[in-house]
C-alpha cells in the first residue's frame, strides 16, 4: 500500500493524503482491514467524489507535511481523526502509537482530542480511545487485544511488567499482560503472534525452532513464580466471545479483579503546565 501511495503521489502531486491512508505513512499501527479504500482531503467548497477506491474528506483548512515525497496530514491531526472514524479496537491501536512515538501521556492526548474534536462527528469515539490509551504497548495486536478485554469488563491491572526470573535474579522477564486479583493471584496474558516466529529481524539470528524453545522456556520460569499464563493469538481476540472466555478458564472475570487498572502505572502528566505549542 506504501507503493501505491507513492505512486499516486507522483501522478497526483496536489493530493494530501488523510486518516488511514496518512497513518500507514506516519507508520502509526493501522490494522490491515483499515488499508483500503485510499483516503484523500478535499476542501469544503470543493465537491466531494468518493469511489469504492479513494474516499475524500472534506477540511476546512487543509494543513500538511512531507514524508518521503507523499503529502499527508500531520502526525496527532491524522492519528485523532483515525480514532474518530474508525472502531475501538483499531482507534485504540492508533492511539497507543501515537503515545509510543511523541513519549507523552495520556492526558495529553485527551486534551487534544477536546481541543481538535469538541462538537464534531466521532468525538465521543475518539475520547474513549484516548481515555484508555498507553503508550507501553509493543504492538498493534496487543493494543486490540486489550481493548477487546476492556469491552468484556476485564482490563488488565498492568501492562508490559517486569518479573524477577527464578534461575537468575540479575534478569527480569516481562508480560504483556497481568492481571491481580481479588484472592491476590496474579495471571499473565501473553498474545502470541506469527511474526516473531517468520520475521527474519525478529528471529535474530535464530530459526524457528530455536525460537519456539526460548519461548517454552521463558513460559516454564514464569510459572515457576505461581502464576499462569493464559496464552491466545489474534484468531482467539477477533472471535467474540472467545478471548473473555479463555480468561475466565483461569478465574479472571470482572467480578475477581482488583479495582484498580493498568492506567494507575501509566506515565504521569508534568508537574507544570504543557507549553501551547503541544495544545
Amino acid at each position: 500500500m506504501r507503493w501505491v501511495l507513492r505512486t499516486l503521489a507522483r501522478e497526483h502531486p496536489n493530493w494530501v493524503f488523510c486518516s488511514f491512508s496518512a497513518a500507514l505513512i506516519h507508520e502509526l499501527p493501522v490494522s490491515h482491514r483499515l488499508l483500503t479504500p485510499i483516503h484523500v482531503c478535499t476542501s469544503q467548497d470543493a465537491p466531494t467524489r468518493s469511489n469504492p477506491y479513494v474516499h475524500r474528506h472534506r477540511y476546512k483548512r487543509i494543513e500538511h507535511e512531507a514524508i518521503d515525497d507523499i503529502n499527508v496530514t500531520p502526525l496527532v491531526q491524522t492519528a485523532i481523526d483515525c480514532m474518530a472514524q474508525t472502531s475501538f479496537p483499531n482507534g485504540l491501536a492508533i492511539a497507543d502509537g501515537l503515545l509510543g512515538m511523541l513519549d507523552v501521556e495520556r492526558e495529553l492526548l485527551e486534551e487534544m482530542v477536546l481541543l481538535m474534536m469538541r462538537g464534531k462527528r466521532g468525538c465521543m469515539q475518539a475520547r474513549a480511545c484516548a481515555s484508555w490509551a498507553d503508550g507501553r504497548a509493543e504492538s498493534g495486536g496487543e493494543s486490540i487485544a486489550r481493548a477487546i478485554m476492556i469491552e468484556a469488563g476485564i482490563v488488565p491491572t498492568t501492562i508490559q511488567a517486569t518479573y524477577p526470573r527464578p534461575d537468575n535474579l540479575l534478569r527480569t522477564m516481562r508480560a504483556d499482560f497481568s492481571f491481580h486479583l481479588v484472592t491476590e493471584r496474579v495471571v499473565l496474558g501473553e498474545l502470541d503472534g506469527l511474526e516473531k516466529y517468520q520475521n527474519k529481524q525478529m528471529l535474530g539470528g535464530c530459526t524457528t525452532v530455536e525460537k519456539l524453545v526460548a519461548e517454552r522456556q521463558r513460559e516454564s520460569r514464569i510459572t515457576m513464580l505461581g502464576m499462569p499464563v493464559v496464552r491466545f493469538t489474534m484468531n482467539d481476540v477477533w472471535r467474540p466471545g472467545r478471548l473473555a472466555w479463555l480468561l475466565s478458564l483461569a478465574g479472571v472475570t470482572p467480578e475477581t479483579l482488583v479495582a484498580s487498572d493498568y492506567r494507575s502505572t501509566a506515565k504521569k502528566p508534568p508537574r507544570i503546565p504543557y507549553p501551547p505549542s503541544l495544545l
